[in-house]
């Protein structure tokens, strides 16, 4: 005699979600003060063009300045309110994934009780149930009462795939969200540090004397030695020689023709890559079997120098084909974890290095038919076919996130932040690269095109 079917109630599975939003006043208030602010930025931009029209002179340049300053001032303002509903979006994806994931642990307790039922029911193991092996109609076919159990399972079943799916795509909308936010943020530091920069150069200019013409020409004078200096500047490379930071500003410039990347973005990888603590290429591989090798300063055995799997064989292919000793030529040493073995300026391993797609890529690229990592025009255009590849784009400023997110599976081969929102492993490095860009951008590529910059003390340390 069979057990009296016990019913469980599936009804809160199906209740909807609570529905956090801002009220339309709210609402009504933030869309009023962003029109407001538009339409004076609007003015403003007349006031800047009529004044752009007007003869040279430092009063004229002081009134520009102050254009400028009220324009930043305003967008700050904008950015701000842009940032207050960001953050109030944030908040009720959080809140909206933390209801779906307890529906998920809800079902999940309610499936494995009804699963229990059905085996008591049926004297049917579980094992049987979840790996298929009696069709479900027979496992149900002797009772009224099995049939409403059976249709129970098949109704939480749904729900908990619907959920799941659910829960998905509310945690990929809230890591765009979390970008958009940190887009936000970022936009309006650029624009506080443009508003200090206005604001130091008006100051120098009015403490200049206005009845001499050469007051005025001392600015310039000043900003073109920083220009010289800039330009005659070594750029540090990783595994090769330096190179003049014009050199290295020129190759990255060639790289964004043909890819895209903004060419401080490039610049930065570059210099993240070469400051990256112990691995600073200066391993010799020694055994081609275990992958060890040496310390090149020290001599002292170094474990775990070459992965010989993975990464010896191309790297002798490499060594065959640019005609130099494999065990005279510098690689990365391992750090704590991990091998060693990556090669020049951009640090790649020579596994990712001949892959047939990104050697056409860079070949195409430079019109060449061998590629040396330890060149510094093609490990440049290297890293931009990469970085793009993986979907940088645009410039530092007005893609962040995009090349942010490049940058951490430039490191890591991840996204900058885990499935559930939590910072991931390379989001140190990727916020480490985008500050070197800014540094790169503003303190060093800024003035020698001669735009008005936002270089302080703040950013400098950066790319010093």
């Amino acid at each position: 005699m069979k057990r009296a079917l016990t019913y469980i109630s599936i009804g809160l599975l199906f209740m909807p979600l609570s529905v956090f939003a801002l009220t339309q006043a709210q609402i009504s208030s933030l869309q009023s003060e962003e029109a407001q602010l538009e339409q004076e930025n609007t003015q403003l931009s007349a006031q800047k063009a009529t004044l752009e029209t007007q003869n040279e002179s430092i009063q004229r340049d002081i009134n520009l300045l102050d254009v400028q300053i009220k324009q930043e001032q305003l967008q700050i303002q904008e950015k701000n309110i842009e940032l207050e509903q960001i953050g109030q979006d944030i908040g009720v994806k959080s809140s909206t994934i933390s209801s779906l994931e307890d529906q998920l642990s809800q079902n999940q307790d309610t499936l494995a009780s009804l699963l229990r039922k059905a085996n008591e029911q049926g004297e049917i193991s579980l094992v049987e149930l979840v790996a298929g092996s009696m069709p479900l109609s027979d496992i149900f076919s002797e009772a009224d009462a099995e049939s409403v159990l059976k249709q129970n399972i098949s109704n939480v079943m749904e729900s908990t795939k619907d959920l799941a799916s659910t829960t998905a795509s509310q945690k990929a909308d809230l890591e765009s969200q979390q970008n958009a936010q940190a887009d936000a943020k970022q936009a309006i530091q650029d624009q506080q540090n443009l508003v200090q920069s206005n604001e130091k150069e008006k100051t120098q200019l009015l403490n200049a004397n206005k009845s001499q013409a050469n007051a005025y020409q001392t600015i310039i004078s000043n900003n073109q030695t920083r220009i010289s200096q800039i330009q005659s500047a070594l750029f540090q490379l990783n595994g090769t020689s330096a190179i003049k930071f014009q050199d290295a500003l020129s190759f990255a410039e060639g790289a964004k023709s043909k890819t895209g990347v903004d060419p401080a973005f490039t610049l930065a990888i570059l210099k993240q890559e070469s400051n990256l603590g112990q691995n600073t290429g200066n391993c010799y591989l020694r055994d081609y079997n275990t992958g060890a090798g040496v310390n090149a300063t020290t001599g002292a055995v170094k474990p775990k120098v070459m992965s010989p799997t993975r990464d010896i064989p191309p790297f002798l292919q490499i060594a065959s084909s640019l005609g130099f000793d494999p065990q005279s030529m510098k690689v990365s040493c391992p750090l704590s974890i991990g091998w060693g073995g990556a090669m020049g300026p951009a640090q790649f391993i020579p596994s990712t290095w001949i892959l047939p797609d990104f050697q056409s890529q860079i070949q195409n690229a430079l019109g060449i038919s061998n590629t040396n990592p330890w060149d510094p025009q093609t490990a440049i255009m290297a890293s931009a076919i990469y970085l793009s590849n993986l979907g940088a784009s645009g410039t530092i400023g007005n893609d962040y996130t995009v090349n942010r997110t490049a940058a951490c599976h430039y490191y890591s081969g991840q996204n900058c932040y885990t499935s559930r929102g939590a910072p991931n492993v390379g989001l140190s490095y990727g916020d480490s690269v985008m500050n070197i860009a800014e540094c790169i951008q503003e303190c060093d590529i800024d003035i020698i095109n001669g735009v008005s910059t936002s270089c302080s003390s703040a950013i400098s340390q950066y790319c010093s």
